[in-house]
């Protein structure tokens, strides 16, 4: 603060979202920019809300590995890639 005033001040790679300091590459309530919320089931991966689910995206922004399938064994650990 300086002269009864505060700035926020973000480091490398982040974005000033109101007095947040954000990385918009992942973050899904700011993705790409501040303010921009991805919807239901997606995930927000180098800036884009992109869907969850499929092999492209499988639970994170990694694709599932060639060949492989994405899949939710129902055991409450998420998203997982698996051999067909």
């Amino acid at each position: 603060c300086s002269s009864g005033s505060c700035e926020v001040t973000c480091g490398v790679n982040l974005q000033q979202c109101g007095s947040s300091c954000i990385d918009t590459q992942n973050d899904p309530r700011n993705c790409g920019t501040c303010g921009t919320v991805c919807g239901d089931f997606e995930l927000c991966c180098a800036g884009m809300c992109v869907m969850s689910g499929t092999e492209a995206h499988c639970g994170s922004c990694a694709p599932c590995p060639s060949g492989d399938f994405c899949f939710d064994p129902g055991s409450g650990m998420g998203l997982m890639c698996s051999a067909g």
